[in-house]
């Protein structure tokens, strides 16, 4: 007898985002309950992975979305920046990652 089980995933009209990270530090939010999110000692912004695929990189001085890099066909579900916040790598459910330039605001690289 096989047994088949409904895994659990947050649906996306009710997730604004599901990946948080910055160049010190990453965040993993699974889209219960944020309302606010603060943000503090981040010295060059912040990026965020959508549910469409999307990955924003935020400004927290203005608190604006300063570019937005469209690459996935997925929920981006993993972010991570090098030590020097130049490169991005984004993961998402295309099983697709992708290496972003930050300052040129391009893909490098599709693995």
């Amino acid at each position: 007898m096989v047994e088949a089980y409904l895994r659990y995933e947050p649906v996306a009209a009710t997730m604004p985002f599901g990946v948080i990270a910055s160049v010190d530090s990453s965040i993993s939010y699974d889209g219960s309950t944020l309302e606010k999110m603060g943000v503090w000692n981040v010295r060059q912004g912040f990026a965020s992975g959508y549910a469409d695929g999307s990955t924003r990189i935020w400004d927290c001085d203005k608190g604006t979305c300063e570019t937005t890099l469209n690459g996935h066909k997925g929920a981006v579900t993993a972010l991570r920046y090098n030590k020097l916040g130049s490169l991005l790598a984004s993961g998402s459910k295309d099983n697709d990652v992708i290496l972003w330039d930050v300052v040129g605001e391009a893909g490098l690289f599709r693995l």
